[in-house]
């Protein structure tokens, strides 16, 4: 299949490969560090963590996920939480927090630039969703289209309930700047 852009978003399931004590004592570290003001420390613990992630030690090994990239991760893992908490998992399992939920991406020659890469805070489920805004290149825009594509996807985001109308007017403001970059 030949594609411009190819996007894989979801739970990956890839974990840590590091002990659950250790994680959640460095990630309490992290948090106290960003509670500080001292954002670079604790990106600098996140990235360390994020060497014992299993996505980025299988991506030389594995051809089918080497070709796709991924943001920098500067929020705390997605997963694996006690219900309506911001508590990783007591229960009798406990599962190591890790980086579960994930969006990469992989295209063609076309230009890609992600905005940012985050995670939302809904506590409704164990994980926590992630989200990214991407500007790409498209090789030719169909206006009519365009605006049917935006209209679904606006109802799509006004069906959500805790969707932020704000983000919807970044996209919008973003899209609309790039557009005239473009003239």
């Amino acid at each position: 299949m030949n594609l411009d852009y190819k996007f894989l978003i979801g739970d990956m399931n890839f974990r840590l490969d590091y002990g659950n004590y250790e994680t959640k004592d460095t990630l309490a570290k992290c948090t106290q560090l960003a509670a500080s003001k001292r954002i670079d420390e604790a990106l600098e613990l996140l990235e360390k963590l994020q060497g014992y992630d299993q996505f980025n030690q299988s991506r030389n090994s594995n051809q089918l996920i080497s070709e796709y990239k991924e943001g920098r991760i500067k929020f705390l893992p997605t997963y694996k939480y006690d219900a309506n908490s911001n508590v990783y998992d007591t229960s009798k399992k406990q599962r190591t927090p890790s980086w579960t939920d994930r969006i990469m991406w992989s295209c063609s020659d076309l230009k890609i630039q992600q905005l940012f890469y985050s995670r939302r805070e809904y506590k409704e489920s164990d994980h926590r969703p992630v989200v990214s805004y991407f500007i790409i290149e498209v090789k030719k825009i169909d206006k009519i289209k365009r605006e049917k594509i935006m209209s679904q996807v606006y109802q799509v985001l006004s069906e959500i309930e805790e969707f932020s109308l704000i983000y919807i007017r970044e996209v919008e403001l973003l899209l609309e700047e790039q557009l005239e970059k473009k003239k």
